[in-house]
């Protein structure tokens, strides 16, 4: 079989990225991906036919088989979608995501941070504010996933007011830092502020 290998796991957002950058920098003509959740397989249809691929799904014994075949208009989508800078600012001002479960809102916000840097249109900055700051501190367990932010060039900021308050300023370990007068002109300047 050409291309990707099984992606079972469907529960685990990054498959669905990993497909799309594969799809955005293809080294072949065709690539078949084998989920076993029929959901997921029309995500992937959807995806790739957004991107100007030519799909083929079929079903094999509860598995499901999309091919994804290029085409001349995949230029085009290349064209008009090129990777940019959006101007939009999120401000994350919880550990997180959503109330509720800690453990499940955890696992939310590695996966809504992972998925910020997927796509085409990065936000133009990140800002940790109140209890968001601890997850630019030694010992987040998501701070691989923003310093990939960072290392793409979104800007990302913590409140040294709330670092200083939770006793974390000496334990920042990715981007840096501002004080409010700082966070409300960027908040001001982004056509789109969005809190979490």
């Amino acid at each position: 079989m050409e291309g990707f290998k099984d992606v079972t796991w469907i529960e685990h957002p990054q498959h669905l990225a990993k497909i799309k950058q594969m799809l955005e920098h293809p080294a072949k003509d065709k690539f078949t991906a084998v989920v076993d959740n029929k959901e997921y397989s029309k995500k992937i249809e959807a995806m790739a036919r957004s991107m100007m691929y030519r799909v083929n799904t079929y079903e094999h014994e509860g598995r499901y088989y999309i091919d994804m075949y290029k085409t001349p208009k995949l230029e085009e989508y290349h064209k008009i979608r090129p990777p940019s800078f959006g101007n939009s600012v999120v401000v994350i001002t919880m550990a997180t995501f959503g109330r509720g479960d800690d453990q499940l809102g955890s696992t939310l916000m590695r996966s809504f941070l992972f998925n910020l840097g997927q796509g085409g249109n990065l936000p133009k900055g990140v800002l940790f504010v109140n209890a968001g700051v601890k997850l630019t501190v030694e010992g987040s367990p998501v701070v691989d996933v923003i310093r990939e932010l960072s290392q793409k060039g979104v800007e990302v900021l913590s409140s040294i007011t709330c670092l200083d308050y939770y006793g974390l300023k000496d334990k920042l370990v990715v981007g840096g830092t501002a004080n409010m007068t700082v966070m409300v002109d960027k908040m001001i300047r982004g056509a789109n502020t969005i809190v979490i």
